[in-house]
């Protein structure tokens, strides 16, 4: 995911896929609250992922570009089967990228 995010941002596309990934709505066409991760800080635009494992593995996945310069993927797995539980957690970790690189979210 980093390496296609670099490439896009060198890419004649760049300005339509930027467009298409910053106009993700809050709420994903399944019902899905996209409210996690790299998504909704201000100055980044993402893609975002989820899935529910059997018996309780939560996944949720974040990547994209912050600040128009760095490619950044977040992947998590919860293996508490809390939703709750796995947002709190790629949060933290998007929060700590965030303030490792510098970038105000």
């Amino acid at each position: 995911m980093v390496r296609l995010y670099h490439y896009i941002l060198g890419s004649p596309e760049r300005d339509a896929v930027v467009a298409a990934l910053s106009s993700a709505p809050a709420t994903a066409a399944d019902g899905f609250d996209q409210a996690f991760g790299l998504l909704g800080i201000t100055g980044v635009y993402a893609k975002q992922g989820w899935m529910y494992y059997l018996p309780s593995d939560v996944y949720l996945h974040s990547a994209g570009v912050l600040d128009n310069r760095y490619a950044v993927a977040v992947l998590t797995t919860s293996p508490t089967g809390s939703w709750t539980t796995a947002r709190q957690s790629i949060n933290a970790v998007a929060t700590a990228v965030l303030g490792k690189l510098g970038v105000n979210g």
